[in-house]
């Protein structure tokens, strides 16, 4: 159970850079349609405009979620070590205990892929694709992700948000309002992002052991995946298409 106590300071905690590369195959589509220029022009903005919502998501993903979920998620069946989602800050305060938290993500995540398996006679392939990150997507398969995210998202939103949770999202702005935004870095594989997020802390280790089915496993990998469409360059790409 989450202590309210946990949220009252704003920890003065360091920051560390995470160096993320979106892979050419991301930008293919994008650049090859637009002036190169132009096209590095409408990322740097993109950078620029959502750089503090997308080192938000980041400060939670990577390191204020340990206060939720703890630091480390261990799918027993198959033996698995989950990541952070990043949606971890929408149960602040609603008094489910961490096991509760990954289910309910794996839950909504199952549903999600069940309604691509209803609607697209392809749906294999879609899903296949929205799980192979280090392949990199194509500016299509960002689209159909940025569904997603968007059906997701509405889901949350409709939740009113506990003054924990208020609590929660209010001292994760002011950290991220204490560093740097983010860097990128143009190379002949594609771009590096050098995104700041909080130091992880040492109060609120521990593991989280779930069982999930399938289904509830892929649900759970589709949830840590579909935040992808919140980094800057994409966002310029969704935008410019």
């Amino acid at each position: 159970m989450l202590e309210v106590e946990r949220f009252q300071v704003v920890p003065e905690a360091p920051y560390r850079i995470v160096p993320k590369t979106l892979p050419i195959v991301h930008l293919i589509d994008f650049v090859t349609h637009r002036d190169k220029d132009m096209a590095n022009h409408l990322i740097e903005q993109a950078t620029r405009e959502y750089s503090d919502p997308y080192e938000r998501w980041e400060a939670v993903r990577r390191s204020r979620a340990d206060i939720v979920t703890g630091s480390s998620i261990v799918e027993k069946n198959s033996g698995l070590t989950l990541r952070h989602t990043g949606w971890e800050g929408f149960y602040v305060g609603r008094g489910m205990s961490s096991e509760e938290i990954v289910m309910d993500q794996a839950q909504i995540g199952a549903r999600v892929v069940k309604t691509m398996e209803t609607m697209y006679p392809d749906s294999y392939q879609r899903i296949k694709r929205i799980f192979e990150t280090k392949r990199g997507y194509s500016l299509e398969d960002l689209k159909e992700i940025e569904i997603w995210f968007k059906v997701i998202k509405s889901r949350f939103d409709a939740r009113e948000l506990p003054s924990e949770g208020e609590i929660f999202r209010r001292q994760t702005t002011e950290l991220v309002q204490k560093m740097p935004p983010i860097v990128l870095e143009r190379d002949v594989n594609g771009i590096t992002q050098f995104i700041p997020v909080p130091a992880r802390g040492e109060l609120f280790g521990g593991q989280t052991i779930v069982n999930m089915s399938p289904k509830e496993l892929a649900g759970y990998r589709f949830m840590e995946n579909v935040g992808i469409v919140g980094q800057p360059p994409i966002r310029a790409m969704l935008k410019a298409a």
